[in-house]
């Protein structure tokens, strides 16, 4: 008896039913390890909190001063996460694991602060502040996802509510790159994922703060 193979027909249907489960399959696959990225995030976010929460602890309640880059002399304190460095006592957990490095082409002062691989930034608006005089610490952000070496971000500098502000915690410069979400401390030492304009709307009903003082008013008209 004469053994029959698979027509061309046969085959072309086959390869289009294996094509098309894995157009369905593979952004499935892709958002299932990016959300194990999202988690381990949320993790280093949250040992990063409890790190600064520690340093408040030892300097009379005032939260980490620091600079967003380093003077040749010396003379200035460094950035922010080496001041909480002694209480992490790892560098790993300040880089994301979707985070994507480039070596920088940055020189002199600057060359200290763009060696930095660092996928978080501090607001700047409460650096060197006293905790006391911050009320519902559960509700101030202090850390957010950043893009390369942008170790700050500055929430009243200007004034800005748009989707577009490069110094808003949501703007140009921050990362949402766990299916399109990004991880936020607070200064209770509690982490949560945000999207953009959960990030935006929880701003402009009141749930989260991140101006000290002048700002909020301004940019909510």
């Amino acid at each position: 008896m004469q053994k029959r193979g698979f027509t061309l027909i046969e085959l072309l249907v086959v390869i289009a039913i294996i094509a098309i489960l894995a157009a369905i399959l593979f952004p499935v696959f892709a958002r299932a390890r990016e959300k194990a990225r999202q988690s381990s995030c949320l993790s280093n976010v949250k040992q990063i909190m409890l790190g600064c929460l520690m340093y408040v602890q030892d300097y009379d309640e005032t939260l980490p001063l620091g600079t967003h880059y380093s003077y040749e002399d010396g003379a200035d304190p460094g950035p922010w996460f080496g001041l909480i460095m002694p209480y992490m006592n790892n560098a790993q957990i300040l880089v994301c694991p979707s985070h994507k490095h480039n070596e920088s082409a940055w020189t002199g002062r600057w060359a200290a602060w763009a060696s930095q691989t660092n996928s978080y930034g501090a607001n700047m608006d409460l650096r060197g502040r006293l905790m006391a005089t911050l009320k519902q610490p559960a509700e101030w952000v202090w850390l957010t996802e950043q893009n390369e070496y942008w170790q700050y971000w500055y929430p009243s500098s200007p004034c800005e509510v748009n989707e577009t502000s490069s110094y808003r915690p949501w703007g140009s410069k921050s990362k949402f790159e766990h299916n399109d979400q990004m991880n936020v401390g607070f200064l209770d030492g509690h982490a949560k994922s945000f999207s953009k304009g959960g990030l935006i709307g929880a701003w402009q009903n009141d749930d989260i703060q991140f101006d000290y003082d002048y700002c909020d008013a301004a940019a909510r008209m």
